[in-house]
């Protein structure tokens, strides 16, 4: 049975990158007064969980506006997101955030019940908060080509609408 880990509430949430754009690692880290939590997820899962708070929060009372929370030094991920998802409870005021663990690479037949998952209670001004600095870290990284929308590395780009023909820098 996977081990199932609740924030209910969690007292942060923090969301960062570490390495240079093109090679970083994106990490989500729940906190409360004695446990921590640190996944380790894609670029497009921090963007995609960014939006959709941005999306879901729209039109809601979202109290105070709180800075964003900072990842724990040294980072160490317990492990590595598979499937995220966002919801709102509206009669609780409170977001969850809801991460499955992404089996091993070499583990086809891995079984959902022998995987972690989190549910990570947040309220509002804190999920606006992540959900800014989660933006500004992508909107960070590698600039993207115009034609394609993939990212464009320093020694420039072979552009899969150009079938590769053409670089664009």
């Amino acid at each position: 049975m996977g081990q199932d880990v609740e924030f209910d509430p969690v007292e942060s949430l923090a969301v960062g990158a570490i390495g240079e754009p093109g090679h970083r690692a994106f990490y989500i880290e729940a906190r409360d007064g004695y446990r921590a939590l640190t996944i380790l997820v894609e670029k497009t899962q921090v963007q995609a969980l960014a939006e959709r708070a941005v999306e879901v929060l729209q039109g809601e009372e979202v109290g105070p506006k709180e800075g964003p929370a900072e990842l724990s030094q040294p980072v160490q991920p317990d492990w590595r997101a598979g499937q995220l998802g966002l919801g709102l409870d509206p009669d609780r005021k409170m977001i969850v955030i809801v991460a499955q663990e992404s089996p091993e690479e070499d583990d086809e037949e891995a079984d959902p019940d022998n995987l972690a998952t989190a549910r990570v209670w947040v309220r509002p001004a804190q999920m606006l908060a992540f959900a800014a600095k989660g933006l500004e870290l992508v909107g960070s990284g590698r600039p993207l080509c115009p034609v394609c929308g993939l990212p464009i590395d320093p020694e420039g780009h072979l552009c899969p609408r150009k079938n590769g023909k053409s670089p664009v820098f």
